[in-house]
């Protein structure tokens, strides 16, 4: 049995509070939330301190769970808004967070890449303020672990520029009150004092970006693999319906996957141990990507190895490789319809590996209505779901029309074959679903101290997000119990 609570959702445009103390009119923290479509959204990496969104706004905004310390909000377990890294002059399409860490062999902890209607991608790094504020909200950043510690204080845009620039030229006042009690920050503070420094561009891109993808998720404890952000852009033609593979600390391109595709590629995923890109969109066609073992120095380049042509009778929005099976992928299209894919690796005659790609479910989400459903999103939960010694691999959906969903895929014990036919775990109530289309899942990183890739169902508890163009994004704790 799953039970979900909505912690957070953010629909009105910005707003501050007036509250009269002593005869004196003081501001207070208002509602704050995007004011347009939300394209994307995507959790820190490392343990999930933060949540960033990407809209339609022109805005990227960071939500975290306010309320650890006195005197923050009235409700300790409510999620707030407490810093808006870019605020841009073109509509935001996608972020992914980056920042792993030097320790582990990556990029320094908080960075982000935003993508939007521009032909470039732009990183930016979190500055000293923003880190301090969540350091008093009890949120632990890893600024002291982390070998990179030499960061800016705070960012600003220049008169008529649309970077965010290092070192404000005027002077800005913390996030703290008198008495040392952390305050929220007003409306003001958050267009102006929360913005993040951009610290490099990349160019390579001849039309504006789709969609953004990286493996950094499942880097924090392998300092075996580069962090690697995929890129895509609109495409009319087979010479822009590619993919690039981008080394941001180095802010070079590493890779161009082409052959692929012949129209614009909507979404990108990475295996949990990068061995594997899959790929889809506008074409309808699945790719498969394998990343090349020859040598060192090609170790971030990935071949086609495999491609299903019409994996799905409509374009194919989204799809995410399960964290704990490389082999293990799931699709969302148009057609209303969930399909489940085994790639398996085996070697011919010529003592080669060949890469196919199966197809072992299919299945349509339910819904009141009645009629067919565009699959928008899914996305796997981190961890297996042990219930009665059986794993279960949980998915998340969501819809064109709103609806959020769980289904449930139990595994074998070798958990590389399924038991049992996929069927739903959990129905989100509809006053808790968005009302307009699911564009993003993310799952919220689960503790690393869980070591056997599955939990058991005794206090069991996920976070989930979600963003959609009814100008929402949601929060969900999801606490999964036995019945």
């Amino acid at each position: 049995e799953a039970t979900s609570t909505e912690d957070a959702k953010h629909n009105e445009c910005s707003a501050t509070n007036l509250n009269i103390e002593g005869g004196i009119w003081k501001a207070e923290p208002g509602i704050t939330g995007h004011f347009a479509a939300v394209e994307d959204c995507c959790w820190e990496p490392t343990q999930g301190s933060y949540l960033l969104s990407a809209s339609s706004d022109q805005t990227c905004r960071l939500w975290a769970k306010a309320g650890t310390t006195n005197n923050v909000c009235d409700n300790i377990h409510s999620w707030r808004e407490l810093g808006r890294p870019q605020v841009h002059g073109y509509n935001l399409t996608s972020v992914v967070c980056v920042g792993v860490g030097r320790s582990a062999g990556g990029e320094p902890l908080h960075r982000f890449v935003g993508g939007a209607d521009e032909k470039q991608l732009r990183v930016f790094d979190g500055p000293a303020s923003t880190l301090r504020l969540l350091e008093k909200m009890g949120i632990d950043c890893g600024i002291m672990h982390d070998a990179d510690e030499r960061r800016v204080d705070r960012a600003y845009i220049p008169s008529l520029g649309l970077s965010n620039n290092s070192e404000a030229t005027e002077d800005i006042t913390e996030f703290t009150a008198d008495n040392d009690d952390v305050v929220l920050p007003l409306e003001r503070e958050l267009g102006v004092n929360s913005l993040w420094p951009e610290v490099s561009k990349l160019f390579g891109h001849d039309t504006e970006i789709i969609c953004l993808a990286t493996n950094a998720h499942s880097l924090s404890n392998d300092k075996s693999t580069n962090v690697i952000v995929a890129s895509s852009s609109k495409a009319r033609d087979v010479e822009n319906a590619s993919i690039r593979l981008w080394n941001v600390d180095k802010s070079k391109c590493i890779d161009v996957l082409k052959g692929g595709h012949r129209s614009t590629v909507a979404t990108i995923s990475f295996s949990q141990d990068s061995k594997f890109i899959a790929s889809s969109g506008k074409d309808r066609r699945l790719c498969i990507w394998r990343r090349n073992s020859s040598n060192e120095s090609d170790s971030d380049k990935y071949s086609l190895v495999a491609a299903v042509d019409s994996a799905h009778k409509r374009i194919v929005w989204s799809s995410h490789f399960c964290p704990h099976d490389r082999s293990l992928l799931a699709t969302g299209s148009r057609d209303g319809f969930v399909k489940i894919w085994r790639i398996e690796e085996n070697k011919n005659a010529e003592n080669e590996i060949d890469v196919t790609i199966n197809e072992c479910f299919r299945f349509e989400p339910a819904h009141k209505s009645g009629k067919t459903e565009a699959v928008t999103a899914v996305s796997f939960a981190p961890k297996l779901v042990n219930n009665n010694s059986i794993s279960e691999a949980l998915l998340a959906i969501g819809l064109e029309c709103g609806t959020l969903q769980i289904w449930s895929m139990p595994l074998s014990k070798l958990g590389s074959e399924f038991s049992s036919k996929p069927y739903l775990f959990h129905c989100f109530p509809i006053v808790d679903c968005h009302a307009a289309t699911v564009r993003r899942l993310a799952w919220k990183p689960v503790n690393e101290k869980i070591q056997d890739g599955s939990m058991s169902t005794e206090n069991l508890n996920f976070v989930l997000a979600s963003c959609s163009l009814d100008h929402g994004v949601r929060i969900f704790e999801v606490e999964i119990t036995k019945k």
